[in-house]
């Protein structure tokens, strides 16, 4: 699951708004993994994809405090929810496919560094070592 982050800046009349797509960041030591009692987020070793067991998710919340990213949302059954790459539905992420600006890309992370690095993009860094790069 993706969300978009809204932020505003400055006073009338200079004012910016910029927006941030948000969606997990397929960490190489997730912190949602780590926490959850249940052991329903696991971190595949084939693909280094963060999946949830919805079926042993109980719910607890315990992965949103801590996720740095504030990524982990709720279904209506009270279960997390996240993005894993479409592998569900076993097609490449549909927002990257239908993204009309091609602000989102999928595939080796290798070759999406050697393709962004002509946009002055970076891989982000942290704790929890996404597997993902930002444009500056």
């Amino acid at each position: 699951m993706r969300r978009v982050v809204e932020t505003w800046n400055g006073e009338y009349p200079d004012v910016t708004r910029t927006f941030l797509s948000l969606a997990c960041m397929h960490c190489e030591k997730p912190a949602c993994a780590a926490v959850c009692p249940t052991g329903a987020i696991i971190k595949r070793a084939e693909d280094g994809i963060v999946v949830v067991d919805r079926d042993k998710c109980d719910g607890c919340q315990e992965c949103l405090p801590a996720c740095p990213y504030g990524v982990p949302q709720f279904g209506i059954d009270g279960t997390m929810r996240k993005c894993d790459f479409c592998i569900e539905i076993g097609r490449e992420p549909v927002c990257a496919v239908s993204c009309p600006a091609e602000a989102l890309s999928f595939g080796d992370l290798d070759e999406l560094l050697e393709k962004a690095t002509g946009k002055a993009a970076e891989r982000m860094v942290g704790s929890t070592e996404p597997s993902v790069i930002v444009p500056r």
